[in-house]
This record gives C-alpha cells, structure tokens and sequence, in this order.
C-alpha cells in the first residue's frame, strides 16, 4: 500500500515514467493508478465517463488504474480530464 498525497498529483507528475528497475516502474504505475482512482472518486467520475471523454475503451482507463496499462499518453488525457 502507498500514501497518496493530493497535492501531488499533477500531469507532470504522472508522465515521470521511465529510467527506474520495472519494480520501481510498476510501483510508479500503481501510485498513479491510485491518484488516478482518488481523482475520479473526488470529482464523481466513472472509469466509463472518463473512457468516452478520452474515446478509449472502459478496460483501458481499467487497465491505467490497476497498472497494467502507462501509456504516458493514456495517462495524460485521463489526468486532463481531471485537472481541468
């Protein structure tokens, strides 16, 4: 389990992916996938909503949230949804 600092999350945040072991990627990816999760939960979005404001399929931003999609560009329309 991980902290989640709101403050934190931002698109820059969320692009710094890369360079690191996969360990530390796929922990990254997590993280993110958290910020994500507590963004949508925050603003009143489903995974659905936020799949047909990025024309993605649901399973993607599924896949952006749980870490097994980073994408970096998935990620960075999902957090422009949500910082906008």
């Amino acid at each position: 389990y991980y902290t989640v600092h709101l403050a934190n999350v931002t698109q820059k945040t969320c692009l710094h992916m890369g360079g690191g072991s996969d360990g530390e990627e796929k922990r990254e990816a997590l993280e993110i996938g958290m910020k994500i999760k507590i963004l949508m939960l925050q603003k009143g979005f489903t995974g659905r909503e936020i799949a047909t404001r990025i024309h993605k399929t649901p399973s993607t931003v599924s896949d952006v949230i749980s870490g097994k999609n980073r994408s970096p560009e998935t990620i960075e329309k999902i957090m422009a949804e949500l910082i906008a």
